[in-house]
């Protein structure tokens, strides 16, 4: 009896460890598994996210926008050749992968990356999304907004990026990095503005351009205001702002349909000035001394000094400038 119930408590303790290793069996290879997938997929992202910054580096620009997930406006600057002027100008180095932060879901994470662009280092948070091709940037470009879309006098209406105009919304879009600007018009400068960096790559961003005019444009400005004066001291028809040149009581008597300059304007009084907020100059001051000859309402023709207080706006964005007339 007592060997028989010694053999009956071995079996049970037998079958009862063969039950626990299979139990600690299965359920250890889950978890190493689920472990080892988890960390396949983190590491894919950040990878991912250094193969982009090495595709930059290298001026390839196709497989850089490869790896993001949206596609852009448009692929105007996103080209190899202005990728190798930004590259050029200011080298992508030192790439740096800083860590990762889990997203809203298995799908989505945040791969904080940092790279030197030239002397300056850039560092930020790049989201990553994962599809069935595996993991993307959601974004592997930096569409980039101004003033153009929301005033059409604004000065960035003649902004340049890489010699290339800004889409009808007053986008661009553009890779991390060096920003060449320039202005379709003579008249007007931008300062160059610093590059796009890597915590810029989120989606959108907003750049104040900062302008000034040039010496060129003054002298614009100047000819503007010279061809918008000739037009009311000339003979025949006029536009109709010319009645706050040759109008009012001091004309009362003469037939200004009659009026000719017969010498140079003195335009050396007026004030110019600029602030950057609008392509348009402020021009304002006294012209004195305009030569000319009209006929009186009563016969002869007499030569008279005229004079005329100017303040308008003129517009720089377009060659020749033109004054803007008040509305």
């Amino acid at each position: 009896m007592i060997t028989i119930g010694a053999s009956a408590a071995v079996l049970v303790v037998i079958a009862a460890v063969v039950i626990a290793l299979f139990a600690s069996g299965g359920g250890g290879d889950d978890s190493a598994g689920s472990a080892a997938g988890s960390a396949k997929t983190s590491g894919d992202a950040s990878e991912v996210v250094r193969s982009y910054l090495e595709a930059l580096a290298d001026g390839d620009a196709e497989t850089a926008l490869g790896m993001s997930s949206t596609k852009p406006g448009s692929d105007d600057l996103l080209n190899d050749e202005v990728l190798r002027k930004q590259i050029d100008t200011m080298p992508i180095t030192d790439i740096e992968i800083l860590g990762e932060t889990a997203g809203e879901d298995a799908d989505h994470v945040s791969v904080r990356a940092a790279a030197r662009f030239g002397d300056r280092r850039s560092e930020g948070d790049i989201r990553m999304v994962r599809d069935d091709n595996g993991w993307k940037l959601e974004n592997g470009f930096v569409n980039v907004g101004t003033l153009a879309e929301k005033n059409e006098l604004s000065p960035d209406a003649t902004l340049l990026i890489f010699g290339k105009p800004l889409d009808s919304a007053g986008h661009f879009y553009a890779f991390p990095g060096y920003l060449e600007a320039s202005t379709s018009t003579p008249f007007l400068a931008v300062t160059p503005p610093g590059p796009l960096g890597l915590d810029q790559l989120g989606g959108f961003a907003f750049i104040t351009f900062k302008y000034s005019m040039t010496e060129a444009g003054r002298k614009g400005a100047e000819d503007a205001v010279r061809t918008w004066l000739t037009k009311c001291y000339s003979p025949g028809q006029k536009p109709g702002y010319c009645t706050s040149v040759v109008g009012g009581e001091k004309w009362a008597d003469y037939d200004t349909s009659t009026v000719q300059l017969t010498g140079p304007l003195d335009l050396s009084g007026l004030k110019y000035t600029f602030d950057g907020v609008l392509r348009t100059v402020m021009v304002m001051g006294d012209i004195k001394n305009v030569p000319v000859t009209v006929r009186r309402k009563d016969g002869p023709t007499v030569p008279l000094t005229a004079e005329v207080w100017f303040t308008q706006q003129v517009d720089l964005g377009q060659d020749p400038a033109t004054v803007v007339e008040s509305r």
